[in-house]
């Protein structure tokens, strides 16, 4: 589907192993409606929308002590007519994300480019950086606590274990991936590397439905690195790092629901354009 143009404008290995089978949980948290559903990220999961996310990010201090300010972008659907020109759709604006700083980490929550109630998080990335040598945390720690609250984890690589995965069903239950994970982390990795999430899933459509059966219905990735470049173990330390949450189900929808609209629109206008040339008079 050629839609990219279409959607929207801007306004010691044993022991490591071990650790990553600890907490095998059988579900994680829920919630409903605005406050969203699955596996959280500091408080922010999927389907949440904009306000609840303003304000856990103003709770944690996001845009304060001489931080960048949050920032809430807005965007718009927008079609293509006959004549090429590119046009909004009347009332399909949406937020299209919020992100904010502090002093030792940066936050970006995407949400789905749809108007309305549906105008929910598909996907967040934080990236937390620990500068002060005090500050670095072990190995061994971090993926303790992310085994306790997230339950098992995979690694990449058993070896030297920097990228972790995590998958979900739709009731946010921990589950097997189905089938090698590698292309989720490949999909963690574009979403990490793309400044719009909606816009890359709209390029990798069909990449993206494939990845939907083997990812599950969300997944997590956490990007671990290692002072010195290298892993030695529980007590290596971490200098960087990097949690992806991807809303799978949710940003497929949102694709879906954002094409109707701009189908419905692309409609519209043709049967405008069709009336109009009707009441032209030809000048013979």
């Amino acid at each position: 589907m050629a839609l990219f143009w279409q959607f929207s404008r801007s306004v010691a290995c044993g022991s490591v192993l071990a650790l990553l089978a600890i907490g095998n949980h059988a579900a994680i948290a829920q919630s409903t409606d605005a406050q969203g559903s699955g596996p959280d990220v500091i408080g922010i999961r999927i389907g949440m929308s904009p306000q609840p996310v303003l304000g856990i990010m103003k709770q944690r201090d996001f845009g304060t002590g001489g931080s960048l300010p949050t920032k809430m972008d807005r965007a718009t659907l927008v079609y293509r007519n006959a004549a090429g020109a590119e046009l909004p759709i009347k009332g399909a604006d949406y937020v299209s994300y919020v992100s904010g700083n502090t002093k030792d980490q940066f936050v970006q929550v995407h949400f789905a480019p749809v108007p309305g109630r549906d105008n929910a998080v598909v996907a967040l990335r934080r990236e937390v950086r620990f500068e002060i040598e005090r500050d670095r945390p072990l190995f061994g720690s971090v993926v303790r606590a992310l085994a306790e609250k997230y339950g098992r984890a995979v690694a990449l690589k058993k070896e030297s274990p920097a990228n972790l995965l995590w998958s979900f069903d739709k009731n946010g239950s921990p589950q097997k991936f189905g089938g090698e994970p590698t292309p989720c982390a490949n999909l963690a990795h574009a979403f990490s590397t793309n400044a719009s999430w909606v816009m890359y899933t709209v390029q990798g459509w069909r990449t993206f439905e494939d990845a939907m059966s083997r990812c599950g219905s969300s997944f997590l990735a956490v990007d671990l690195q290692f002072v010195g470049g290298k892993f030695q173990g529980a007590d290596t330390l971490i200098s960087r790092q990097v949690t992806l949450l991807i809303g799978m189900d949710a940003s497929y929808s949102s694709l879906k629901t954002a094409h109707a609209i701009i189908q419905k629109a692309e409609g519209a206008g043709k049967s405008a354009e069709i009336e109009r040339a009707r009441q032209r008079k030809p000048d013979l």
